[in-house]
């Protein structure tokens, strides 16, 4: 609404047309108005064309009635109504142009007053703040308690394992320990055994030797066959001898058989314990991990929905404010008189009997303690006719 820089021009170096030209705000014609050449709209110069003196009581009552900064001529443009962030952008020389435009002097305009609505969206403001910053602390503290509880899950995991491979390699090394011990026992008695059977062939042998030779001698026989017998008896000590050898070098190595079989055993159970246990670890932490990234995405989602409910609301709070201040503004206005009215017709004392609002609609003072209402064209048409 900044006024124009350039000065009055001379209009009567212009004609009609470079005149209408001259017009503000929709202002494209030239017409008289209370005798006087003034810039009017398409539709205030159809009614003074129409309807004579009583399109310019319209024209008057609608326009804005201030002076054209070019031409110096009256001037008779609808004002326009602007919204609650406009007005608020308008301050000096504009605002006061803009209450001009109503036909509003300075007096209205001390009147109406500060535009309102302030406290209101202040209001808002801080009540949006809270519930964004509920919504962070919200969104804060269920990540912390999802990483504390997935840090938790992750270190018991880890003790579970630790613990679980603890027992699994003592549990081994107790098989070996038992398997070596019963290995040991085996041979020794094995040992044992071979050891006493060859002390007792020795024995016999022994026996064998000394009956031989006293046999020989009490009964005259012969050398030779003293010593065929004892050769004989020695031939059978000798091959029971072997024959413990060979059982105790069989019992050794189904021993020694027994022992590495245990072994194996044993170390295939610690290993498929340990791979168990790293299995659970990991689908344990795979759950965890799961369960986290999910409760984050929910936490986000739950965020997001949140700060959004809160932007909408004070969206809705911010124009329901703003609308209603405008409503009350021009209201205000309106007591003022600084109201853009619908065509009114007149009686000859100048009281309106009949008129056509903004929209259009025809009215007439029929209603209850006459107040205005919408009627038939025929209704309308016949008063003041």
């Amino acid at each position: 609404m900044a006024g124009y820089s350039k000065g009055i021009v001379d209009t009567r170096k212009l004609n009609k047309d470079s005149k209408a030209k001259l017009g503000r705000r929709g202002d494209t014609e030239i017409r008289e108005v209370d005798n006087k050449a003034s810039h009017v709209n398409a539709l205030e110069a159809y009614l003074i064309d129409v309807n004579g003196k009583v399109g310019e009581d319209y024209t008057k009552r609608v326009g804005a009635g201030t002076v054209n900064p070019l031409t110096g001529m009256p001037e008779y443009y609808t004002p326009e109504k602007l919204d609650y962030d406009e007005l608020q952008a308008l301050g000096g020389s504009d605002l006061t142009e803009y209450y001009a435009g109503w036909g509003l002097g300075q007096s209205a305009v001390d009147a109406i007053g500060d535009f309102g609505g302030q406290e209101e969206l202040g209001f808002l403001s801080r009540q949006k703040e809270l519930s964004m910053g509920r919504a962070e602390d919200v969104r804060s503290l269920t990540e912390t308690g999802l990483g504390a509880t997935k840090g938790f899950a992750e270190q018991t995991l880890g003790l579970q394992r630790q613990f679980a491979e603890q027992g699994l390699g003592q549990a081994q090394q107790f098989a070996m320990q038992g398997a070596g011990s019963q290995y040991q026992t085996q041979t020794a008695g094995l040992a044992s055994g071979l050891a006493s059977g060859q002390r007792a062939a020795g024995r016999g042998l022994a026996q064998a030797r000394a009956g031989a030779q006293s046999a020989a001698g009490r009964s005259g026989l012969a050398r030779g066959s003293a010593q065929a017998s004892f050769e004989s008896q020695k031939s059978d000590l000798m091959g029971q001898s072997r024959d413990m050898s060979k059982q105790y070098q069989v019992g050794r190595a189904q021993a020694t058989a027994g022992l590495g079989m245990a072994q194996r055993q044993s170390a295939a159970r610690y290993g498929l314990g340990m791979q168990q246990t790293a299995a659970t670890e990991a689908l344990g932490i795979a759950k965890a991990g799961s369960a986290y990234d999910i409760g984050m995405a929910t936490s986000a989602a739950d965020y997001g929905y949140a700060t959004g409910q809160a932007g909408l609301a004070y969206d809705q709070g911010v124009f329901g404010i703003k609308q209603a201040e405008e409503e009350k503004f021009y209201d205000y206005m309106a007591e003022h008189g600084g109201e853009a009215r619908g065509y009114e017709q007149t009686d000859a004392s100048g009281n309106v009997i009949k008129k056509i609002n903004d929209a259009g609609q025809k009215l007439l003072p029929t209603g209850p303690n006459g107040t205005w209402v919408v009627v038939t064209d025929v209704e309308y048409d016949a008063v003041g006719s």
